[in-house]
Order: C-alpha cells, then sequence, then structure tokens
C-alpha cells in the first residue's frame, strides 16, 4: 500500500509480512529457503473450506525472530513454520543459504546403488562439516539437536548438503529429511526415499563414480556454509502502531445457520442469551466438546482466560471447526487469535470485543452476526452501528524521533528529556547478554547512570583453564574441550553454552563500568516473586530511588498448536507474563516507584505467528499489564514488539550464523543494534505519553 498501511486481511499486507523474523527454533519456511529451492507445498492436515470466503493467501505467512529472552530452554522439535514462496530461488548450494541442485530422485536418482553403510558414513561427514565434532563422536542415535545444537536452520543445510551429494528429490522427502533428528533416522530417509525411486526393472546409466569406490563423491568435504551466501542488510528500524479502520458490517444471517451446530463454551448469561439466539435461526447448540459441531463460541468471563483455556482451544481446533469465535477483550487473545488464523486458515477465527456498555443482546447478536463476515480479521471491535479492524501504519515522531537530537547523535539529548543522567538508577531484568546488554550499554554511555542488572544465570567467575580462556570461537572452544577429556557430545555442548554465556556477562559487566556507569548484578529467576520484589525493593532502599524498568525476560519452546502441550503453553506464558507481573507489582510497594517501565514483547504478537502460540500470546498480554501500570498519575508502561535485531559479535542474541544466511537470502532487513538501542531512547523521549505499544522493524519490503 502506497500509504504506508496494512492490515491482516488486506493485500498489502503481503509484502511486511512475509518480511518480519520469526524466531523460533523451528523454522520450516527458512528450511524451505536454505533446501534445493524448495518452494512450499500446502500444510499437512485438511480443513472444513468455506468456499464463501476469500483465499487464505490472502493472510501470508510471517518469519521471525525477536532479540534473545533472558531464559533459554531447549527447543522443541517440531514444523513450527509453514510453507512460504520465494521468488526467485536457483540452484546455488543449501550451504549458501539458497539451495542446491534441483534434481528429482524420480529423474536423475543416482545411478549407484549405495549401501546403508555408505549413506549413514556419508550422513556423519556432513554432520561432522557442519559441528566441528570428529565423526567417531557422532554416533547415528545421538540427538542432532538435544545433543550437537543443531537446530532447524542448521539441519536445512545438512540436509542440502546430502540432496546435492545424492540427488534427492526437492519435495516433502527433502523436508521430512530435513526434520530428522539424527543421523540414523536421516539414512533410513534417504534410503527409503531411493529405494522408492527407483523400480526394479529400472536401466541406470553408467556411474560417474568408479565402481570401487561407491562412496567417493559422498564423503567429499561439505563446502563452507558462508559460500556465496548474499550479505545482510542491516538498518534502522521503522516506527509501527496499530490503527483502525472500518470493516464491511455483518448482518445476522436469516437461514443459513439453519440444521448448524455450535459448541458453547461458558455457561453464563452470555451463553444463555446466545443459545436460545441461535435456536431462533434454526441453529442447534451443545456444551459437549464431544460431539460433532460446525463452529464453536468461547464465552468465558473469567479474567485472565489464558494460559488455563489453551487445552480447551486445542480440542476445538482439532475438530478443524468452520468457525472459532471468543468474545474479548481478554490478556493475550488477541496475539492467540492472530496465531490460530495462520495455524488453521480455513476457519475463521476471531476475538470479538465489544464495548463496556453493550448488552447482552447486543453482544450475542455480534457474535452471531460475525458468522456472516466475509473477511479474514482475526481481531474485530464492534460498537454501536460500526465494525473495526486493526492495521498497522507507518507512523513517524517527528525530525528528533527519526533523528536524534543533539550533536553527538548519542542519545544524551533524549536521555535528558526522560530525565536521566548520571544520578539516575535503571534496572534492566533479562541478564546481562543479547539485546539487554545493548541497551544497558547505550544508557551508560549516554547517562553513566547507575545499572542494575537482574537474571537468571548466577554471576558468573573466571575460572576457565588456559587452553579454553584462548579458544575465542565455537570450534576453538569445542576443540578445547575435546583436548581437555569431554567425549559427551551434549556435555559439551552444554559446557560451550556455559562458557560462552559466562564470557558475555562479565565482558558486559566490565564493559558497563568502563563507560562510567556503576553496575550490579543480581541472580533471580523472575518466576521467583519473592526474590523479585526484594530485589526491587533492596535496590530502591541501597539509592534511594529507581528512575526506570526495562523487561526482556522471556523463554521460547516453539509448536504448532496441534502439537503443543498444555505444560508447555503455560510455560512459556507464565515466564513471559507472571515475570512482568511480578516486577510492575513489586514496584507499586516502592515509597515512589520508577516513571518508566519498558516491557519488551514481539512481533509475533502483533501478527501472529506459526509455531508461536504460547509466545504470541504472552508478549500481547505485556500490552495489557503496561497499559494497566500506566493508570497510575506520572509513570509510562510501554510495550515495544521487536523486529530481528541483527547480532553485534559480543552481543548475538537469537541470530545464528545459520539464521543470518536465511534471513540474508530472503532479502530480510534486520535491525542495526546501535540503531535499536537509540530507538528505545527517542521513543521513550518524543514518542507520546498515550501511546502504551508500538512495532519496530527493520523490514521495509511491504512499501
Amino acid at each position: 500500500m502506497s500509504n504506508g498501511q496494512y492490515h491482516n486481511g488486506d493485500g498489502g499486507a503481503d509484502h511486511l509480512i512475509a518480511d518480519f523474523l520469526r524466531t523460533s527454533r523451528e523454522l520450516i519456511a527458512a528450511q524451505r529457503d536454505v533446501m534445493l529451492g524448495y518452494l512450499g507445498t500446502a500444510p499437512a492436515g485438511s480443513y472444513l473450506s468455506p468456499t464463501p470466503y476469500p483465499s487464505p493467501s490472502a493472510y501470508p505467512e510471517p518469519i521471525y525472530a525477536e532479540p534473545q529472552p533472558a531464559l533459554v530452554s531447549a527447543p522443541a522439535a517440531s514444523a513450527a513454520a509453514g510453507p512460504e514462496r520465494a521468488a526467485g530461488a536457483g540452484s546455488e548450494g543449501a550451504a549458501g543459504g539458497v539451495g542446491a541442485t534441483g534434481a528429482t530422485v524420480g529423474a536423475e536418482a543416482p545411478t549407484q546403488e549405495l549401501s546403508e553403510a555408505s549413506v549413514l558414513a556419508a550422513v556423519l561427514a556432513v554432520i561432522a562439516d557442519r559441528t566441528g565434532y570428529p565423526v567417531d563422536m557422532i554416533e547415528p542415535d545421538l540427538d542432532l539437536e538435544a545433543d550437537l545444537s543443531v537446530d532447524s536452520i542448521k539441519r536445512a543445510e545438512i540436509a542440502g548438503e546430502l540432496a546435492t551429494r545424492l540427488q534427492l528429490s526437492t519435495g516433502g522427502d527433502i523436508e521430512e529429511l530435513a526434520q530428522a533428528r539424527t543421523a540414523a533416522g536421516i539414512t533410513a530417509l534417504i534410503l527409503a526415499g531411493l529405494t522408492e525411486a527407483a523400480p526394479a526393472d529400472a536401466t541406470t546409466e553408467e556411474p560417474e563414480v568408479p565402481a570401487a569406490e561407491p562412496a567417493a563423491q559422498l564423503l567429499q568435504p561439505a563446502r563452507p556454509a558462508g559460500d556465496a551466501a548474499p550479505a545482510p542488510v542491516i538498518v534502522a528500524p521503522k516506527r509501527l502502531v496499530h490503527k483502525e479502520f472500518e470493516l464491511a458490517e455483518a448482518e445476522v444471517p436469516s437461514g443459513e445457520l439453519k440444521g448448524r451446530t455450535f459448541l458453547l463454551i461458558g455457561d453464563g448469561d452470555l451463553a444463555i442469551t446466545l443459545a436460545k439466539k441461535l435456536k431462533a435461526l434454526g441453529a442447534k447448540t451443545t456444551a459437549k466438546p464431544a460431539a460433532a459441531f460446525d463452529g464453536a463460541f468461547f464465552l468465558s468471563t473469567e479474567e485472565p482466560v489464558l494460559p488455563d483455556a489453551f487445552p480447551t482451544y486445542q480440542a476445538i481446533l482439532k475438530t478443524n471447526p468452520r468457525w472459532l469465535l471468543a468474545n474479548g477483550p481478554g490478556d493475550g487473545l488477541r496475539g492467540f487469535f492472530r496465531t490460530v488464523s495462520r495455524e488453521y486458515p480455513d476457519t475463521i477465527a476471531r476475538v470479538v470485543e465489544h464495548t463496556p456498555e453493550t448488552t447482552l443482546a447486543d453482544l450475542a447478536d455480534g457474535l452471531i452476526a460475525e458468522l456472516s463476515s466475509v473477511d479474514r480479521e482475526p481481531v474485530v471491535l464492534r460498537s454501536a452501528g460500526t465494525r473495526r479492524g486493526l492495521e498497522l501504519k507507518e507512523t513517524g515522531l517527528g525530525h528528533l524521533g527519526s533523528t536524534g537530537a543533539g550533536p553527538a547523535g548519542d542519545g544524551a539529548a533524549e536521555a535528558a528529556a526522560i530525565g536521566l543522567d548520571r544520578d539516575s538508577v535503571v534496572l534492566l531484568v533479562g541478564g546481562a547478554k543479547g539485546i539487554t546488554a545493548r541497551i544497558a550499554g547505550t544508557l551508560a554511555a549516554a547517562t553513566r547512570c547507575r545499572i542494575e542488572l537482574l537474571g537468571r544465570s548466577p554471576l558468573p567467575i573466571e575460572d576457565e583453564s588456559p587452553a579454553v580462556a584462548a579458544a575465542t570461537t565455537e570450534a576453538e572452544l569445542r576443540s578445547a574441550l575435546i583436548d581437555s577429556g569431554l567425549r559427551a557430545p551434549a556435555e559439551i555442548e552444554r559446557a560451550i553454552a556455559k562458557i560462552r554465556s559466562a564470557r558475555e556477562v562479565r565482558a558486559t559487566i566490565l564493559r558497563l563500568g568502563e563507560l562510567g556507569s556503576p553496575v550490579r548484578y543480581h541472580s533471580v529467576d523472575v518466576l521467583d516473586t519473592e526474590a523479585v520484589h526484594h530485589a526491587v525493593k533492596e535496590i530502591h532502599a541501597d539509592h534511594g530511588k529507581l528512575d526506570g524498568i526495562v523487561y526482556a525476560a522471556g523463554v521460547i519452546e516453539d509448536k504448532l498448536i496441534a502439537e503443543k502441550s498444555p505444560e508447555s503453553f503455560a510455560h512459556v506464558y507464565r515466564t513471559k507474563v507472571d515475570g512482568a507481573k511480578a516486577l510492575l507489582d513489586a514496584t507499586n510497594d516502592l515509597p515512589e516507584g520508577p516513571r518508566f517501565a519498558v516491557l519488551f514483547g514481539s512481533i509475533a504478537a502483533a501478527l501472529g505467528n506459526r509455531g508461536q502460540i504460547d509466545y504470541a500470546s504472552a508478549n500481547d498480554t505485556l500490552e495489557q499489564l503496561g497499559h494497566r501500570w500506566s493508570g497510575v498519575d506520572g509513570r509510562r508502561g510501554l510495550t515495544i514488539h521487536w523486529g530481528p535485531w541483527a547480532p553485534t559479535g559480543t552481543n548475538d542474541g537469537m541470530v545464528t550464523p545459520e539464521l543470518m544466511r536465511s534471513y540474508a537470502a530472503r532479502g530480510i532487513e534486520l535491525i542495526d543494534p546501535e540503531e535499536g538501542a537509540l530507538t528505545l531512547l527517542r521513543e521513550l523521549a518524543w514518542g507520546p505519553e498515550s501511546a502504551t505499544s508500538v512495532i519496530y522493524s527493520a523490514s521495509g519490503r511491504w512499501r
């Protein structure tokens, strides 16, 4: 859209949504770009298709990566992202981030019979090349992710390299190959695919590889992963906000619901009123989820609905209903339904928000009317005579907000406008790593203020052996640890992660001190409410004040809704939400609380994202927490939904080299870390105090 606006049901949204990066660790969309120019297929599963509605292609699939959370748990394996077509995919090597040859198994299968041993040897060789482990340390049944830290992107590169050597299919077989979790599993899939592709009586050409060396070409060294990879584009982020726009009015259907059955979840007055109106229209209602139904209404009046309601929603969605509607507002439901709409494109999934003064009868009529709508909006706002959706619009902060103030452009003028100086005290929750460390550095450089850091990890001590201390890269660390006697890859990977984390925390504390800021680190788990309250009270007591807080804690455990366990949903949701709530509540007990609280959210909440139903819901909930905290005069609660930040070398966050290559191959832009940190100060200095949420993303192809 030329005016810079877009919304979820608008074709102009396609470009923006396709640009936003998904940080989840299971990105099948990213795999498709890395593998063989594979351009996507229909999502698994079949859904009832409501023919009167627009094609789901008008609601494209985004990909995201957010700033690294402070608390990171072991990622869950899943096909978290859906198919995405990318123009211009060619025949470049998968290791370069685009793909290998496009030969298919059926057309150009390997011409020489391969044994299980030779294929396994090839698989192990490629894994060794990609991980840095000697082949003799890679057992066929080792879990690639849990034991070797081979995430979905690196598995895609491994699959691409194997596909190049074996001329595998560019279809679903390659996708399945990239999802295999062990070398033995990859080998079995390759052998099964080759067997299916080559009939017993097929005539083959003479092999190019000498008969005496059947696996020679398979065991050639893999190409370096960075070969021919395009350079990433790193730019300043753009400021986006949600704006309301008019939707076509939806009328209560007259005879279209006759014979339909609707599941009603909830037993309050609204459920009773809705049931009567549906029956008057010839529809049936049931309160039993096990019964067959065409659509479902979730009418819970309890707050909060999430995370407890997730199992109920999950059970409903397993039936692939034509409609799934909920009455709102409710904490996290916008992000929740935005994600449901992406994972179930043939279900009309929507949260409908009415104004507080709406009568029960009008609430019921409004929900029923949504059954006749033809748009794909996952969030609809209704009031007397109007029906509105939400669209994102690029909205600047004026000249000062765009360029900064003062000759240095280092954030000093913004800090002064916020009221931060050398005597100020700022608490940053989310450890001393990733973008939390970058933000802290910018604050220190601009103000020399006193900085308090709160993270889950213990304060690290420097106890590395000389050999380990001399190792600077991940590969060098792995080699040093192997030389020290460690043999279990999982143990080595945990040691590497611990060493790198400790180094980053120590480096952050040292750098902040060098910039002139007194700094102190507190080891606190944000889920320990009592410990959070104690830390906040202690900080205020020591300094006699607390001027501002920045909250960046969270975990990611990506899985599709159908595969997600209620326990995992609750873990992701509560870590983000309960941690923020504990922190904000702790400030209410202070004699004089902070003037601002910035909560770091995710672009997934603003647009929804496959595989991140819990993370999108949790970050959406942050908006409500910040908004309510802002209700007290003199303080501002602001949720910033970030797009992906570029790694800096010292504060890499979540964008790994593999993910960076994938993003660069797609032409997806990343936030310049320096500009991102300054953006935070500019938003606090020049942004309207009435704004309690904002989205910042580097991507601009949506224009």
